[in-house]
């Protein structure tokens, strides 16, 4: 699943230049691809979060892009973009916002208001859904170590903050975290 998905950015990714970033970061070996055990999305949750510390802790001339690849979670692409926002939301709850960026890429990537079948969308559809952590120039240009790395880890992110994120994490009649139907009543919102 790792190969698939490094010979898809190398083919679509690279091959096509949709980054302007991808192809030297690929070219100077500077990617990391982690193969998520994950079965549900608190864990891959805890898993991306370990990724980006282990990013922004590795040596710039090293690391600088990992692709998190879960092929056992969020095979569903709205459950997926949901992820994706509560990462975010974490990652400014936890002041690495600014550090490192999450990009989105699934096999059923849609573009809003796009047909699914719009030839645009496949440049985002990767082979399974990863979450690609990408360290921002900043954080690179100032060499971060451990001990530069914001106070507020993103492990020390408030119960509240996590709470709250897993709360609106609820869509569509359906407890994501527990895959069993919610009644109306019982609903966060």
């Amino acid at each position: 699943m790792a190969a698939e998905t490094k010979k898809w950015i190398e083919t679509v990714v690279v091959g096509l230049n949709l980054c302007p970033f991808a192809g030297s970061v690929m070219n100077a070996g500077k990617v990391r691809y982690k193969m998520s055990k994950a079965t549900n999305h608190e864990d891959l949750f805890q898993e991306l979060l370990e990724e980006v510390e282990y990013l922004l802790s590795s040596d710039p001339s090293v690391l600088e892009t990992t692709f998190l690849i879960h092929p056992h979670t969020l095979t569903d692409f709205p459950l997926y973009l949901d992820f994706i926002d509560l990462a975010e939301e974490a990652l400014e709850e936890g002041e690495m916002a600014e550090l490192v960026q999450i990009a989105g890429f699934h096999p059923d990537y849609t573009f809003d208001d796009s047909d699914y079948d719009d030839p645009a969308n496949y440049t985002n559809r990767s082979p399974y859904p990863p979450c690609c952590i990408c360290c921002e120039a900043k954080a690179w240009r100032r060499r971060l170590t451990l001990t530069e790395i914001p106070k507020v880890s993103l492990f020390a992110i408030s119960s509240r903050c996590v709470s709250l994120a897993w709360k609106k994490f609820i869509k569509c009649g359906k407890n994501v975290l527990m895959s069993e139907p919610v009644s109306p009543e019982k609903s966060l919102y």
